[in-house]
């Protein structure tokens, strides 16, 4: 719904006094835009499980705003067969740095979406009308199947390999009666060493870093000086493999 508010304005007094000539109305400053679109690409993974063949797909668009960036996404996952496949909207809100503040999962017109927010202070998700929250204390890092999210978790090693770094993941895992379930996992990261992938025909220089924990998959992810993940692999599955596709830059970020 738009509000439309008018405003009556006075007419001038009469006045025997000669009207100024007006001047000419300056122009209007350009006003910045509020997001600027600088990347775009995909990913996709395909799994065996047993005779069926799952496609998992991550089409994405990264912005650049006043504050930091956006990224949309869409988790698209379909089975060999069937008609129709599952696609869940996703908005990430980075601060500089790439560093996560906001997850938004799921359509703004669904019941379940799934809205949580990190300050400093404290962490809070929203989801089905109930809201839950918990107490900060350091550094903390979301925990959600998006490359974006593994590449700020990947780069707080810094690049000394045998040389890991704790790290805090706060996770949505279920809901309860009273609201969203959040759970911290610790987990380590490691950098391993430099390497090179090529991308549609483009090579890009990536570094390599191993995710492990209690309670989430051991993952190894290739990521780009830009800080974006050009493949992610779950160690338990080598097999198996998340790559980029398509990866279009349209300016630096």
């Amino acid at each position: 719904m738009v509000l439309v508010m008018a405003l009556a304005v006075p007419a001038a007094a009469q006045t025997r006094k000669r009207s100024a000539p007006k001047k000419p109305a300056a122009k209007a400053a350009a006003v910045a835009p509020v997001r600027t679109k600088v990347a775009e690409g995909k990913y996709v993974l395909r799994a065996q499980a047993g005779a069926v063949l799952q496609t998992w797909e991550e089409p994405w668009t990264l912005y650049k705003t006043r504050t930091g960036f956006e990224i949309e996404e869409e988790w698209r996952a379909a089975r060999e067969g069937a008609q129709n496949s599952v696609v869940i909207d996703v908005l990430l809100v980075m601060a500089p740095g790439m560093y996560p503040t906001q997850a938004r999962v799921g359509s703004a017109l669904s019941p379940n979406q799934l809205d949580c927010y990190m300050t400093m202070a404290e962490f809070r998700c929203t989801a089905a009308g109930k809201t839950s929250s918990m107490p900060m204390s350091g550094a903390y890092n979301f925990f959600l199947p998006s490359p974006w999210l593994l590449s700020s978790i990947g780069r707080r090693a810094p690049k000394k390999p045998d040389q890991p770094v704790k790290v805090k993941l706060v996770q949505m895992a279920g809901m309860n009666p009273e609201g969203p379930r959040l759970i911290v996992l610790e987990a380590e990261v490691t950098y391993v060493g430099e390497d090179q992938v090529d991308i549609a025909g483009q090579p890009i220089p990536a570094s390599i870093y191993e995710i492990r924990g209690t309670g989430v998959p051991s993952i190894t992810v290739w990521i780009s000086p830009d800080g974006v993940v050009l493949m992610m692999q779950d160690v338990a599955k080598p097999d198996q493999r998340m790559e980029l596709v398509e990866f279009k830059k349209l300016s630096s970020f």
